[in-house]
């Protein structure tokens, strides 16, 4: 019962949509991260994909490489997936090639 109470405190957290790109990150981070001890965590990320779609132009290296490991880790949904690779493609290309030295 107090999964299924954290679960729901964290979807509504998610109905924040003046989250940064680092805490965005960091809860695509702890949902794979514990989803063998939480598995209802995974029910969240549909919330988590335009959420990350909204800020994923500020993230910086390290939370673009956390959302993707989220992502392989977690084995989202092709549908979800095909929703934010775009973007997260677009900011690895401006990370790799845009960059001012």
């Amino acid at each position: 019962a107090s999964m299924g109470k954290l679960v729901g405190s964290l979807r509504s957290f998610l109905q924040i949509r003046s989250m940064k790109e680092q805490a965005v990150a960091n809860v695509w981070w702890a949902i794979a991260s514990m989803q063998q001890q939480l598995p209802e965590l995974l029910s969240l990320m549909p919330q988590l994909v335009p959420m990350t779609d909204h800020v994923a132009k500020d993230m910086v290296p390290q939370a673009v490489s956390n959302v993707i490991w989220a992502c392989a880790t977690c084995t989202l949904d092709d549908q979800l997936l095909q929703k934010l690779l775009p973007t997260l493609a677009e900011r690895v290309f401006e990370l790799l090639f845009l960059r001012p030295d």
